[in-house]
This record gives structure tokens, sequence and C-alpha cells, in this order.
């Protein structure tokens, strides 16, 4: 298994460095792509591993995900995989999630394999002041409750 993603090994078609002459074959009806990030939300922590993924759909059956962070790379994943890869990342969610969507305006706009379900990002409350912010604006020092950058400023 694909360990940074969850995705069975079955459902990786080619991975590593993969020669230009395969992505040009698979590389017939690419479609736009989305970008997945991490959520660094706790200030007081670096995090490892991957902290960006794209994915391109390469035809109806085949995506081309490429992941960067402390561990980079790429590969060419069944849509079945993909599937794997939206429920790892996606389901179980925390108030915080710890991955975004950056190229997603709407949930209409999600591709097929994302859970239908998701919030893009999820309002959360301040704990200080009681603010409604985007998940993807607040800090959650320590693993804690989510605080607001204002308060985080003034407390810090």
């Amino acid at each position: 298994m694909c360990a940074y993603f969850g995705i069975p090994d079955e459902e990786v078609v080619v991975a590593g460095e993969i020669p230009l002459q395969i992505w040009s074959e698979l590389q017939q009806s690419a479609g736009p792509s989305i970008t997945i990030v991490r959520n660094q939300s706790d200030p007081q922590l670096i995090e490892d591993g991957v902290v960006g993924i794209t994915v391109e759909p390469l035809s109806d059956d085949v995506f081309k995900v490429s992941y960067r962070g402390f561990v980079s790379g790429q590969m060419a994943v069944t849509a079945d995989g993909m599937e794997q890869l939206g429920k790892h990342l996606f389901e179980d969610r925390k108030p915080v999630p710890d991955w975004l969507l950056t190229d997603v305006e709407s949930i209409s706009d999600l591709p097929a394999f994302m859970p239908a379900e998701i919030e893009l990002n999820p309002p959360v409350d301040c704990r200080e002041c009681g603010a409604t912010e985007r998940a993807a604006d607040v800090l959650t020092p320590g693993g804690g409750d989510p605080i607001c950058e204002v308060c985080w400023q003034a407390t810090h």
C-alpha cells in the first residue's frame, strides 16, 4: 500500500521516476488538475512528509498524482485508487481538517473520487472570541481548539 495515501499497490499503475514516453502515452484526455495541501494549522509543529498533492486526470481511468514535501514523487493511479486516496485524506475529518482542496470553488466542482459529503473549507469557531472563520484561517496550537489569527497575535 502507498503509505502516504492509503492507495492499494494494485491500484498504482506506475510509480517513481516515470519515463516521459509513458506519460506521453497516457496523456490523451487530460482535464483540469486539482491541488490538495496539508493544512498546517499548528504553529508549533513542523510537518514532515508530503505537504502538497496535485492530481491530474490522464484519462477516465488513470490519474497522475504528483506529491511534494520532504517526500516527493509521482505516480499514475487508477480511478479506484483515487477513491481510496479521497477516503484516506478526507473522510473522518477533524473540525480543522489536515488536508484542504485549493482549486475547488464549490461542491459541484469536486472530482468523482472525492467523498460526496466533504466540506471544502469548513467554518470553525475561535476558542477565544467565538468568531467564525474558515478552517484554513485558524491555528490549532498543540493540536488544541482553534484560535483565530487575531486572538493568536494578541496573546503571543
